[in-house]
């Protein structure tokens, strides 16, 4: 991504991925409490990858 995402645009990226990520988690639970870690992995990897992806844009 190569320019700064707006405020806006930024939030409405958040809410879809929230979206998805409560979908797959949601899937991920019906299997058990493995899929409870794989959800939480997830989004700690979603949330380094957004924080990492800002940082850049931002230098």
């Amino acid at each position: 991504m190569g320019k700064v995402m707006s405020r806006q645009e930024n939030t409405a990226f958040f809410f879809l991925l929230f979206i998805n990520i409560g979908r797959i988690g949601r899937d991920l639970c019906r299997i058990g409490r493995m899929g409870r870690i794989g959800t939480l992995s997830l989004w700690y990897n979603w949330i380094l990858l957004s924080c990492r992806t800002v940082t850049y844009d931002t230098e």
